[in-house]
């Protein structure tokens, strides 16, 4: 059965085209379209309901321990109040899930989960660790609320008592519209960005409040097809595309996020295995839209497949990240199979010139 995040309501208010993604309904856009979304973002400011992402708390005097068998971030090195990305990994070193690690102290950790793999990550979580009791799934009892584009920090300062002020850090008991919120600094589109997760009766007050508040500053809100364009142009993956229950970090470009000094986790002595594939960016030379699965080729040589493509509207051509062979010529003469005609693409560095 199809669940709906706490502001369902009020994004059919606002005419949002609600889909049902990976078992949530959630708006793809809204009635100016994505396009527009994702300028406004780019421009001013955006307002997103990731009410569909997970929340999983580990507290205690073993909340620690239990972690690090867990996930590949090296929690012996991150400080008090910072959020870091990483991941969850199976035995074979494949990603069962990327998330991000909140860490409030050795003995409390937030983990945000895809909303997609609550379940999943859920049991797996149950099956790996020996003290149950450290575990909480408070995933419905939080809503969360993405606030994207230059622009924001001016509309949060006027709600909020406080905000972050590094990249990737959070501060908890703040007021936002004087209710109780947690704030981070982390972002999925490329922009200065926050999250704020709260109590779903007040992230739906502070939606529309946030509307009337930003009203001069274009304020807009955006569904899920203007996240995935930004996200596609900051070169950011996504579960399901550039990550896998397959595709485990290393193949994906994403040992950066690895430590040399944590090797505790599942899947840790996999990941000393060098990669089998890498992970590029592709924009197109001639007209056409890469999609996922879309073969690529250098020099008429199958190397792999896009994981993720789409049109930027911000550099107007078509982009892409594909997952090519680890010994594929880069500087070879690149072409995309669409709709069985190939078009001319090159590499480009990620994350793409959007700026």
């Amino acid at each position: 059965m199809t669940k709906k995040t706490p502001l369902f309501n009020t994004h059919e208010k606002h005419h949002g085209k609600m889909i049902d993604f990976f078992g949530f309904y959630l708006p793809v856009s809204y009635e100016k379209g994505i396009i527009h979304e994702h300028n406004q973002v780019r421009k001013a400011v955006g307002l997103f309901d990731v009410s569909h992402m997970g929340e999983f708390f580990f507290e205690g005097e073993h909340a620690k321990e239990a972690l690090l068998k867990l996930v590949t971030v090296d929690l012996n090195k991150q400080k008090d109040f910072t959020t870091r990305y990483g991941f969850m990994c199976d035995y074979q070193g494949n990603t069962i899930d990327d998330c991000l690690v909140y860490k409030y102290s050795n003995q409390k950790y937030m983990v945000v989960v895809n909303g997609a793999n609550i379940a999943k990550d859920e049991a797996w979580v149950q099956k790996n660790i020996s003290d149950a009791s450290v575990f909480t799934n408070k995933s419905d009892e939080i809503a969360l609320l993405a606030i994207q584009g230059p622009f924001s920090k001016i509309l949060c300062d006027r709600a909020c008592s406080a905000l972050p002020e590094k990249y990737y850090t959070f501060v908890e008991n703040v007021t936002c519209f004087g209710k109780p919120v947690l704030i981070s600094k982390t972002g999925y589109t490329g922009e200065l960005g926050y999250e704020i997760y709260g109590n779903p009766e007040d992230i739906t007050m502070m939606w529309e409040q946030f509307l009337v508040n930003g009203e001069d500053l274009h304020v807009t809100p955006c569904g899920l097809g203007a996240r995935d364009t930004l996200r596609l142009e900051a070169g950011m993956p996504l579960y399901g595309h550039e990550l896998s229950e397959q595709v485990s970090p290393v193949d994906s470009s994403l040992s950066m996020f690895l430590s040399k000094d944590h090797t505790d986790y599942i899947g840790a002595s996999a990941h000393q295995a060098p990669p089998t594939k890498k992970r590029i960016g592709l924009q197109l030379k001639e007209k056409g839209i890469p999609r996922e699965n879309y073969p690529v080729f250098a020099n008429d040589k199958l190397i792999g497949k896009v994981t993720s493509g789409t049109f930027s509207p911000t550099l107007n051509v078509g982009i892409a990240m594909a997952l090519v062979d680890i010994d594929a010529d880069v500087e070879a003469d690149i072409e995309i199979e669409i709709r069985k005609k190939r078009a001319k693409a090159e590499v480009i560095k990620l994350p793409f010139a959007y700026k």
